[in-house]
Formats: C-alpha cells, structure tokens, sequence
C-alpha cells in the first residue's frame, strides 16, 4: 500500500514497501514527463523516521525541474 502526498509523490513506508530488501526503509517517487508522456520516476530511499513533508517537497520540485529541462531539450 503507497500513501500519496498532495503534490503526487507516492511515498511507502516500512513494510508498505512490496520490496522485502526495502521493508526496513522508506520510498518516495514522483514521475517525471517528456511533455504528456511518462517518462520514468525519481525518487529517494531513507530512513522511515524522516520529514516527509520537506522530503516529498524535494523529489515534488525535481521531477518537475527534470521533466522540464528534458522537454525542453526533446523540442529542441
């Protein structure tokens, strides 16, 4: 089961991680787009005693600054 933040990153913590090697952390992801298409995902592994908030902020602000530099490099 994944929480999702209101920015869109996906953020599963502990043993809500379908991963067993990544039940002892916590996994946020937000995809990042080449224009409308989905292009893949970033994201950060840490403790699961973190910030969320300033952490889901984070990988929010950087997907939508990679989805914007490779859109702009695509159309170039």
């Amino acid at each position: 089961r994944e929480l999702w933040s209101a920015d869109g990153v996906a953020i599963a913590i502990g043993r809500e991680n379908r991963y067993e090697p990544l039940q002892e952390c916590s996994v946020m992801t937000a995809l990042y787009r080449i224009g409308d298409r989905p292009a893949g995902f970033l994201g950060v592994v840490g403790p699961t005693r973190m910030n969320y908030e300033r952490a889901s902020a984070a990988v929010n602000v950087m997907a939508q600054a990679l989805s914007q530099s490779i859109t702009a490099l695509a159309c170039a």
